[in-house]
């Protein structure tokens, strides 16, 4: 009965990790087509690609690893990451590698301390 505790809660540890790199995933292709077509990827568009990113790859990784992956809270965490980088691109200028960086990892730490 213990091994079998212990690999459940392996099991939830795995999905947890893929979750969170659901959220990374959908904060770095918000963050690279706010970098790329920053008319249109601002505001709430950049906040919906994150979402929509981040929770079409959290399923797709449910599905292929056979994990219990938090679909809802990869996209709650990608929309909020994706929130913060865009109301941070009023600091540094929006089309600047310097903001891709910066603001994913200024993001990225707001939400997942």
């Amino acid at each position: 009965m213990r091994i079998r505790i212990n690999q459940d809660r392996q099991k939830r540890l795995q999905g947890f990790c893929l979750s969170v790199l659901a959220a990374l995933m959908g904060l770095f292709t918000a963050q690279a087509f706010g970098a790329l077509w920053w008319p249109a990827g601002a505001g709430f568009t950049l906040t919906g690609i994150g979402l929509v990113s981040a929770g079409s790859l959290a399923r797709l990784l449910a599905v292929r690893c056979d994990k219990p992956v938090l679909v809802v809270a990869s996209g709650i965490g990608a929309m909020a990451a994706c929130f913060f980088a865009g109301s941070t691109a009023e600091l540094l200028p929006s089309v600047s590698l310097e903001w891709m960086w910066k603001v994913a990892l200024y993001s990225a730490c707001l939400v997942y301390q």
